[in-house]
């Protein structure tokens, strides 16, 4: 969330109006909480129908736009100076790249790309966004070791996980 404010802020001082795409939203906290607290336009996404109808209670003002869809069947002439994608897919699961690249696609030129998750390749992840126009502006391993869940002694190693900040270069280059 504060790499998301930071650029908000940035953006804002710099006399733009901002608009924010939160890609895998869940029940809305980051777009409402970004369009509550900078008063910009947000749209959230996501595939589950519940985590919509909760999106939508968090947001009584109606002020950020709720979409169901699932991120490969979403479609939107539209591009976002801000995409949010955390947690949005894992690099073992399918389709893991097409999704990434689809949702590069909502990227205006010049805007940025937050990217979050469990991304173990941490160098092949950022070769992927560079091959696509996109030059990363920061990265931060976010995790460490977490006790396990549900009463597990265990311990979870969540060293992998991290966040990153990308900036769009296609169509700028000319």
């Amino acid at each position: 969330i504060s790499v998301a404010c930071a650029i908000l802020e940035e953006i804002l001082r710099e006399g733009g109006r901002p608009d924010v795409l939160d890609i895998g939203c869940n029940i809305g906290f980051l777009p409402t909480f970004l369009s509550d607290t900078f008063g910009v336009h947000a749209t959230g996404i996501d595939s589950a129908a519940t985590a919509i109808t909760q999106a939508r209670r968090l947001d009584p003002s109606g002020q950020v736009n709720f979409i169901k869809s699932t991120v490969d069947t979403f479609s939107s002439d539209r591009q976002w100076q801000v995409v949010v994608a955390v947690d949005l897919i894992q690099p073992h699961q399918p389709k893991f790249f097409s999704i990434l690249e689809k949702g590069c696609t909502f990227v205006k030129p010049g805007g940025h790309l937050l990217a979050g998750g469990n991304y173990s390749e941490r160098d092949s992840f950022m070769k992927f966004f560079n091959h696509h126009g996109f030059s990363c502006l920061g990265s931060q391993l976010t995790g460490g070791f977490q006790q396990g869940h549900a009463g597990f002694d265990e311990f979870v190693d969540w060293s992998a996980k991290g966040a990153f900040h990308f900036t769009n270069r296609r169509g700028l280059d000319k």
